[in-house]
């Protein structure tokens, strides 16, 4: 080969080889990938057949920019306009006895409104109450007790403007499917004056049930709606392993059967007739984070019928829409542990699933266009609107089903 040839073969290879750079490079720092189609959105939103809820929601939209998925008013898998009903402070909101109206308090001015389907805010009382830890509603929403830091208790009738304090060593109170009385712990001093107690709603007629020892920090109150079980016990015989055996205290010292469950952090969501009961577990097997599961509820059929819903939040983020269906908040991403410590969560944003409990399907209902960890949750009589707050601000919400 020719001294002439090899110098073009050479300079043949250099030209190709910064060609090949120049190229590489472009492909790596320079190139635009095209937006996703809107199929390829809708794909991204559905859950994953046969696994966990998908949460690659949220990294998705980060990804692509939440502004290439569309935007629905009303609710049909993807990301969904909400209605703010009230901007910040919105404690306890509730569906309102006539199942369309949302009731709640808010924190910012003390007092407590309800807002019907035209959106706005009526006061039901002049009354102000500041400071308020937790409200607990009667059924039709018309009563209420509020438990204050400091352990002062009041009652409040709004039909007849009717304020009572309840006495300071009670806590954790919940009314009875018909608000006619209502269960409570009495916390006294000394551990043998300790109770698992029910009462009229203005404390009058209160009768001790259970005593509890030294077990108090044990026991949630639950009232449930057939009447049966007011709550429930984390005392019973270890079981082995991480199952744990959880008591259920009959109103009337009934010796109902206990409930297995397998894990720790254990929490109660009732169905609405009391048949049925949800909870969720924290489990090694989920990096202790929490699970769905639900089984029957009531008589002897307790415990039975277990089935795992397979779904990673806990039962305060579910409301049940009738005896089958629940709609729960589902975080996009959890890290391990979290179960352990829900407030790690409370600036995670949630996904809203539609769950058929009979059959374990499960379906996106939407996401809030403005991310939000969401609590409170509640659904409408007719299934036409879910309403929830934003654990982070307080801002009271409203999303369209159809």
């Amino acid at each position: 080969m020719s001294e002439k040839t090899k110098k073009i073969l050479l300079i043949t290879g250099f030209a190709l080889a910064v060609i090949g750079i120049g190229v590489l490079i472009w492909l790596v720092f320079f190139k635009k990938e095209a937006p996703p189609t809107a199929a390829e959105a809708e794909r991204a939103l559905l859950p994953q057949s046969g696994a966990l809820p998908a949460r690659k929601l949220a990294e998705e939209r980060a990804a692509r920019g939440a502004e290439a998925l569309p935007v629905s008013r009303v609710a049909a898998g993807g990301i969904t306009q909400t209605d703010v009903l009230n901007m910040s402070g919105s404690v306890a909101p509730t569906i309102s006895g006539d199942g369309k109206s949302v009731a709640f308090l808010n924190a910012n001015d003390g007092k407590f409104y309800r807002i019907g389907p035209d959106g706005k805010p009526i006061t039901m009382s002049d009354r102000q109450f500041f400071g308020v830890e937790k409200v607990a509603w009667s059924p039709d929403k018309n009563k209420t007790i509020l438990e204050f830091p400091d352990g002062s208790n009041v009652y409040f009738d709004f039909e007849q403007q009717k304020q009572v304090t309840l006495p300071k060593h009670w806590e954790k109170f919940d009314f009875a499917s018909k608000g006619s009385d209502m269960a409570a712990l009495s916390i006294g001093n000394g551990a043998e004056n300790q109770w698992l107690i029910t009462s009229n709603p203005n404390g009058t007629g209160a009768t001790a049930v259970e005593p509890l020892g030294n077990n108090a920090d044990k026991v949630q109150v639950s009232y449930a709606p057939n009447n049966q079980t007011i709550a429930f016990s984390n005392t019973g015989e270890p079981v082995g392993g991480e199952r744990q055996s959880i008591l259920l205290i009959g109103k009337n010292g009934e010796n109902l059967p206990a409930l297995i469950v397998d894990g720790s952090n254990f929490q109660p969501k009732w169905s609405p007739s009391g048949a049925r009961l949800l909870y969720s577990t924290t489990h090694s097997s989920d990096q202790w984070n929490p699970h769905l599961w639900i089984v029957n509820g009531q008589g002897d059929a307790i415990g039975s019928g277990k089935k795992d819903l397979a779904v990673i939040t806990w039962a305060e983020k579910c409301t049940f829409a009738d005896e089958s269906i629940l709609y729960c908040a589902v975080p996009d991403r959890l890290e391990p542990g979290t179960g352990l410590e829900p407030s790690l969560a409370n600036f995670i944003p949630d996904t809203v699933y539609k769950i058929d409990t009979r059959t374990g399907v499960k379906s996106v209902v939407g996401k809030p266009q403005t991310p939000v960890s969401i609590g409170n949750i509640a659904v409408d009589a007719d299934q036409s609107s879910l309403i929830f707050t934003d654990q982070s601000t307080g801002a009271l919400h409203k999303m369209r089903l159809r």
